[in-house]
């Protein structure tokens, strides 16, 4: 377990003992969760700081406004959202369900506050994790979406997902997704068949399925 967390970005450039004191000071609740069960719900308030480490979880985030949907897979060990204990919305904006057996750590969020950040290596990494997904968020909206139909709907891939690698699933209609990139149904029905002839993704009923996130935004056509 030490070695697990130790790979986390929050506990990274810690020594062995000083985890083992954050341990030691910690109320650390510990769960073993079975594949399907819920871990935490969008809108729920944040009042735990959750790391999974061992396992992998499936992020879900609806959107705001539109009627579309996007499901991420991440492995352990990762954070639940860090960024969701402050702010003006302490709450989390996905649902994190488990996709096989998983294990997990957590920790109240009185003892991030009392216990943690007072190890400075804690608070800096905690302080560039926020930093880093504040300043992506940012960069995200003045990305270039010119370009025919394909390159907007890689544009909009690119900027929805939370993590810019992996397996994704998009519940969506190829009109609602034509009004989100701003051209026709019929255009955005030729681009993603083109995407699926060239092995990028997956067309389902309402469905796209992408197996590489990476490969599918970089791979020429």
């Amino acid at each position: 377990m030490y070695d697990t967390l130790l790979r986390l970005p929050l506990f990274q450039g810690l020594t062995v003992d000083d985890l083992t004191a954050i341990l030691g000071s910690c109320a650390l609740h510990f769960g073993k969760h079975a594949a399907g069960s819920v871990l935490v719900r969008a809108d729920e308030p944040c009042t735990r700081l959750w790391l999974v480490i061992r396992g992998g979880v499936e992020v879900t985030t609806a959107s705001v406004g539109l009627p579309y949907r996007l499901t991420e897979w991440v492995d352990a060990p990762c954070m639940m959202e860090p960024q969701a204990m402050f702010g003006i919305r302490p709450a989390y904006r996905s649902t994190y369900t488990a996709a096989t057996e998983v294990h997990t750590v957590a920790i109240d969020k009185t003892q991030v506050v009392s216990v943690l950040l007072h190890y400075d290596i804690c608070a800096i990494n905690l302080l560039n994790i926020v930093c880093r997904h504040a300043q992506e968020s940012a960069l995200k909206p003045w990305r270039a979406t010119g370009g025919d139909a394909t390159d907007r709907i890689r544009c909009f891939v690119l900027s929805v997902m939370e993590r810019p690698a992996g397996r994704k699933v998009f519940k969506m209609r190829m009109e609602d997704l034509a009004e989100v990139v701003g051209t026709t149904r019929l255009n955005v029905s030729h681009a993603l068949h083109r995407l699926q002839a060239a092995g990028l993704l997956t067309l389902r009923r309402g469905e796209m399925e992408i197996a590489d996130a990476a490969t599918f935004v970089s791979e020429k056509l």
